[in-house]
């Protein structure tokens, strides 16, 4: 059997996605606001990062590129700054 390792890095993460990781992903905002009960984790992880980039901390955390997955990028300061919230 064949290994397809499309899209793998040297971080070993994969990209099976087949989309062209150069290409900008359009934002889509969230349906209407349910409770805050009622609100899944994709939906909270959205409204933290879309906050997070609007007070300009971004470089701790954010989405990748390509806006497929989120990117921890300074995992001592978001362990101290923004897993409290």
């Amino acid at each position: 059997m064949a290994n397809n390792l499309q899209g793998a890095t040297a971080q070993g993460i994969r990209d099976d996605a087949g989309a062209d990781s150069k290409k900008a992903v359009p934002a889509v905002a969230p349906a209407a606001e349910p409770s805050r009960s009622e609100r899944n984790f994709p939906t909270k992880l959205w409204d933290l990062l879309a906050s997070l980039e609007a007070q300009g901390l971004d470089h701790i955390v954010s989405w990748a590129p390509h806006g497929r997955c989120f990117l921890v990028r300074n995992q001592e300061e978001f362990v101290r700054s923004i897993l409290p919230l």
